[in-house]
């Protein structure tokens, strides 16, 4: 890994001091979110799609430490089923699942029954994914690169068609079905979602929880929290997804594995250079007679 580094950053191993540390994914997915937000004490969850062959975890923070609790591991997602029930309904895109999360407005969990099928719920705060449905855990999940955006191959199996009907295609026509079958698996993944949460108070019966992971960023879930369940506090991290894992695994290393103090609290997310109203008009200015003098000519 060193020598890798070296090699982008065009320098050599001799003069590269600093120590690694390797912090496992979903790890880095609860620091990002607990040692950052403002509780001295809480649960954390971290829900997504895969990452270190993980799909969920949960623990508890104190301090400056972290405990892991549980993992939820391959080939058992919350997330790829979100994602599978994206790329069924036409949203082939990386990153579309916010498009379908709206759509389920418009519907009807008429379909949950169906859906329980895929997701069968288990002890100890668990969920499973009916394999039956997907080829990721038989077949992997093929992932390649276009210009710096991600496109990731389908993930569910023939049998999802069988049980649902047939897939929408892209750009095709939304039926009231369509609608449904979204309705149905938001629903599924709430369901999944705060039983999961459940367990994990009755647990700790810590009232505060942090969350994490790409899963966090479903807002309407979110948005239930506080009626699903007993938490009272929640902490969210701006950049929950795999986005903020660079300030998670920061955090986790500076925090818990060299002990240093917790000095501060993520309270918004403007972060980064910042420009005052005269300096952007120069700007626009200065853009503005480029493209007139390549109009003129």
């Amino acid at each position: 890994m060193k020598t890798i580094l070296c090699k982008e950053l065009n320098t050599q191993n001799s003069k590269l001091k600093a120590d690694f540390h390797h912090v496992e994914h979903h790890i880095a997915h609860l620091a990002s979110s607990f040692f950052v937000s403002p509780f001295d004490k809480a649960v954390v969850v971290s829900v997504d799609g895969f990452g270190d062959f993980v799909g969920a975890m949960w623990g508890v923070g104190k301090g400056n430490s972290l405990e892991v609790k549980d993992r939820v591991f391959f080939p058992h997602s919350l997330g790829l089923f979100y994602l599978s029930l994206t790329q069924y309904l036409g949203f082939p895109k990386y990153g579309d699942e916010y498009k379908v999360m709206g759509l389920a407005a418009y519907g009807e969990p008429v379909y949950l029954d169906k859906m329980r099928q895929i997701v069968p719920l288990n002890s100890n705060g668990r969920f499973g994914l009916n394999l039956d449905y997907f080829i990721h855990h038989s077949e992997g999940v093929t992932m390649t690169w276009d210009g710096g955006e991600p496109k990731m191959g389908s993930v569910y199996s023939k049998k999802m068609e069988e049980s649902l009907g047939p897939a929408r295609k892209k750009d095709g026509a939304m039926s009231k079905e369509y609608e449904n079958i979204a309705a149905s698996m938001q629903a599924m993944y709430e369901e999944a979602f705060f039983h999961l949460l459940n367990y994990v108070y009755e647990k700790t019966k810590i009232p505060i929880l942090c969350l994490a992971g790409g899963c966090a960023m479903n807002s309407v879930a979110n948005g239930k929290i506080f009626d699903k369940t007993p938490f009272r506090e929640v902490y969210i991290q701006a950049a929950a997804g795999d986005a903020g894992g660079a300030l998670g695994a920061a955090y986790y290393v500076w925090n818990q594995i060299l002990n240093k103090p917790r000095d501060f609290v993520m309270e918004h997310a403007y972060w980064g250079p910042q420009f005052s109203v005269a300096e952007i008009s120069k700007e626009l200015i200065a853009k503005s007679k480029e493209l007139e003098k390549k109009t003129v000519l």
